[in-house]
C-alpha cells in the first residue's frame, strides 16, 4: 500500500501528465450494470485531468469478446477487468487466445461483495434454507443466471453443486443487469452476483431476496446475512471479486507508471470514493505497479486452486 507522501508523489505525477494516451475504458459488460457503474464514476473522475475519458461497453462471451479487441488495439485505452475476464476464461476456454499474463494491472480499486439473491415466492431465507430445497428438486433443479458461462460466478455454482451434492441448473446472460431482470421476472430461481445497495430497496419492494454473502467478512451493511462458509461442508469457501484497470503487459514502462498514477490519483478523490462506497463496494487504497501485479499473480495462482476441486466445466 502507498504511504501518504508515495501518494501525493504520484497525485503531482498525475496532474502534470496532462492528457494521458489511454483515453477509453474498456467495459466489458453491457450498460446497466455494476461494472459499468464503476467505470462511469472513474471516466467522470478522470476526464477532469486531461482529455476526456469514455466508456465503452462491450459485452457477450464473458469478457472474451472485449479481451480480444482490447489486445487487437491497446491504443488509447485501458481494460476494466477481474477474473471473469482475465484469468478464468484461460483456465476454461480453449477459445481464449490469451493468457493472463498477457496483461498487467496498473491499480485494483474495488472489492466487490458476491451475495444468493433468490426470486419472490422462492420460499428460502438462508442459506440452509436453500440447500434444503435444492436438495428437494431431484427432478426439477434451481435454476441460476450469471453473467456468462465460465464466470466465477458459474464455476462458484459448480463448486456449491458439488460439494452439497445438489442439482443446479445454469442460465449465462450477456451481463448482470439482463440476468436480474429475469430474476425479477421470475424466469430462474436465483442469481449468484455482485451486491449492489439498489438491491436493498429492489428487496424491500418484495422484487427478489438476497440470502446469503459468499465471503467469510460481512461489511456492516449485510451483517444481517448468512455466510457461504457458515454452512456444513463449506468452511473454506470465501470468495469477493476484485476490479480493477489493465494494459497489455507490453506496455512501456513509462505508460504503466503514467496509468497508475492517474488511477491513484482518481481513488483519492473523496467523491470518486463516495460514489463506489454508495453502490456497496469497498474502496481498495492505491498502491504500486509492484504491488498490484503481486495481487494479480496470487489471483490467478488461486483460481488454478479453485479450478482443480470443482473439475471439468460444460461450457456449452
Amino acid at each position: 500500500m502507498r504511504t501518504i507522501p508515495a501518494l501525493l508523489a504520484a497525485c503531482a505525477l498525475a496532474l502534470s501528465l496532462g492528457a494521458l494516451a489511454q483515453g477509453r475504458i474498456l467495459v466489458p459488460y453491457p450498460a446497466g450494470g455494476p461494472s459499468d457503474a464503476t467505470g462511469r464514476v472513474i471516466a467522470n473522475a478522470l476526464s477532469g485531468q486531461g482529455k476526456p475519458f469514455f466508456v465503452e461497453n462491450l459485452g457477450g462471451a464473458t469478457g472474451l469478446l472485449a479481451v480480444n479487441k482490447f489486445l487487437a488495439n491497446p491504443q488509447n485505452q485501458v481494460f476494466q477487468g477481474t477474473q471473469n475476464e482475465l484469468i478464468l476464461p484461460v483456465l476454461l476456454n480453449q477459445a481464449a487466445k490469451f493468457k493472463s499474463e498477457d496483461f498487467v494491472p496498473v491499480q485494483y480499486v474495488t472489492q466487490t461483495y458476491l451475495v444468493l439473491a433468490v426470486r419472490k415466492g422462492l420460499g428460502v431465507k438462508n442459506f440452509d434454507e436453500f440447500f434444503a430445497l435444492a436438495s428437494s428438486r431431484k427432478d426439477s433443479p434451481l435454476t441460476y443466471g450469471t453473467v456468462g458461462v465460465g464466470s466465477l460466478y458459474h464455476v462458484m455454482g459448480e463448486y456449491l453443486a458439488k460439494k452439497k451434492g445438489v442439482a443446479l441448473n445454469h442460465i449465462p446472460y450477456k451481463g448482470g443487469a439482463p440476468a436480474m431482470q429475469d430474476l425479477i421476472g421470475g424466469q430462474i430461481d436465483f442469481s449468484i452476483t455482485p451486491y449492489q445497495t439498489a438491491f436493498d430497496d429492489m428487496a424491500a419492494k418484495g422484487m427478489f431476496q438476497v440470502i446469503g454473502i459468499f465471503s467469510a467478512a460481512k461489511p456492516p451493511t449485510l451483517a444481517q446475512l448468512q455466510t457461504a462458509s457458515s454452512v456444513e461442508g463449506l468452511a473454506d469457501f470465501d470468495f469477493s471479486s476484485y476490479a480493477g484497470y489493465f494494459l497489455k503487459r507490453t506496455a512501456t514502462e513509462e505508460e504503466k507508471q503514467k496509468a497508475s498514477a492517474l488511477f491513484a490519483f482518481a481513488m483519492a478523490d473523496e467523491k470518486v470514493k463516495h460514489s463506489l462506497q454508495l453502490d456497496g463496494r469497498r474502496v481498495l487504497s492505491p498502491v504500486s505497479l509492484k504491488e498490484a501485479d503481486a495481487m494479480y499473480m496470487a489471483e490467478i495462482a488461486r483460481y488454478k486452486k479453485l479450478l482443480e476441486t470443482v473439475g471439468p466445466i460444460k461450457l456449452d
